[in-house]
């Protein structure tokens, strides 16, 4: 493939990306302000993303089926219509069970038609440096928290947080279309069912298992589940806002403390990409998780070089489940089937960040405080990247189908 057209698709992804960031990664900066509007406790207002991420645990490994065999765009232009549509009616909502009838049609696009679409396009596209590419393309999330962390705080002050949702609305409205146009012409049509169909490899078997085959293998479900806790542990992401308030800082010091976070998480993933791709995957994913335990724990002290420093660590750590994740999962399965294995393993952490989200939401209105969950966290983390680093070590039983 040409580099212009590479190009597009990297684009292309950042935009899908930007677009998941929309859903994941502001959530925080509504909590407060729409649950005390609708006299709800912030438990019940997590909730409705709770019921996005579990639709969109049913949806996604549908979505990632489709992509084996179908044409991207198809999935795409679905993403840009609902997820438009449903931006729109958070903001009419007056009830906080018309956020979660809205949330159900958010899980059907709220990842397989964004991240997962977005992974299937760059590994069709660049095999020979895909981790440096996810790398890029999931730097969109880091934008999307940068622009809206300047943007959002302001407006809901100032309008309330219902044109805020309206905004959003359009955002995903432009970035979903331009993505859904620029991929046209490249690699949005699948070349393979299991075998190479061009370049000096014509014929050749792609290495890696089926799906039927990884759902028979018992690393295939304790991968999943460590992805799914990882998921719980990063959605804290939605609550650092107010956790900030909690630590007594202004609407104005929070502001700046998120727009540092998201500009680490941007430079992260892409320094966690190259990583990948030159220094190695267990390594690249040890540091990565150690840096977001030891980072939650620094954010803990309130002071501002605790702060500072658990910011930037963090902002590092979180690219875990964005970068790492579909990474891991090609390391481990292999290529012949990874648009059905990343739409299945993505099940994972939307089942993680469904329950992750609440109990977050929980720890407060239980104990007042997020400081419980900052302690407990970082030890569930080094847990789970020794697990998970173990699985890495031993991939290559995992690429070898089953014998009958």
């Amino acid at each position: 493939m040409d580099g212009f057209r590479k190009k597009k698709i990297l684009l292309a992804g950042v935009l899908m990306i930007f677009s998941y960031g929309l859903v994941n990664n502001t959530i925080g900066f509504f909590v407060t302000p729409v649950s005390e509007s609708l006299g709800c406790s912030r438990t019940a207002f997590n909730l409705y993303y709770s019921v996005s991420c579990i639709v969109s645990l049913l949806a996604a490994p549908v979505c990632g089926r489709f992509l084996q065999q179908q044409n991207a765009r198809k999935v795409i232009a679905a993403g840009w219509a609902v997820g438009t549509v449903t931006f729109a009616a958070f903001s009419l909502c007056t009830r906080i069970e018309l956020f979660y009838a809205a949330a159900l049609f958010l899980g059907l696009v709220q990842q397989g038609t964004t991240s997962v679409a977005a992974m299937v396009l760059i590994q069709r596209a660049c095999a020979d440096n895909s981790g440096s590419a996810t790398g890029l393309v999931m730097s969109g999330t880091g934008i999307c928290s940068v622009s809206m962390s300047l943007v959002l705080p302001m407006l809901i002050e100032r309008r309330g947080w219902q044109p805020a949702y309206f905004l959003e609305a359009v955002l995903w409205f432009l970035a979903m279309g331009a993505a859904f146009f620029l991929v046209k012409g490249t690699v949005e049509q699948p070349d393979f069912r299991g075998k190479q169909t061009g370049g000096a490899e014509k014929g050749a078997e792609i290495q890696g298992i089926s799906l039927k085959d990884a759902l028979c293998r018992s690393g295939f479900y304790v991968l999943f589940l460590c992805f799914a806790v990882q998921g719980m542990c990063t959605i804290v992401i939605q609550h650092i806002p107010s956790f900030l308030t909690e630590l007594g800082k202004s609407a104005a010091e929070a502001g700046t403390v998120m727009a540092l976070f998201s500009v680490i998480l941007i430079v992260g993933k892409i320094v966690l990409g190259i990583l990948f791709d030159h220094f190695g995957a267990v390594k690249s994913l040890i540091l990565n998780f150690l840096s977001l335990a030891l980072g939650m724990w620094l954010l803990i002290g309130g002071h501002n070089g605790f702060l500072y420093s658990g910011v930037v660590l963090m902002g590092f750590g979180m690219a875990s489940i964005t970068v790492l994740f579909p990474l891991v999962t090609e390391y481990v399965f292999g290529k012949r089937e990874y648009p059905s294995l990343w739409g299945m393993m993505s099940m994972a952490i939307s089942c993680g960040t469904a329950c992750g989200s609440p109990l977050w939401g929980m720890v407060y209105d239980l104990s007042g405080s997020y400081r419980p969950a900052f302690l407990f966290m970082p030890v569930v983390i080094v847990a789970n990247a020794a697990v998970i680093a173990g699985i890495m070590s031993h991939r290559g039983t995992y690429k070898r189908p089953v014998v009958s």
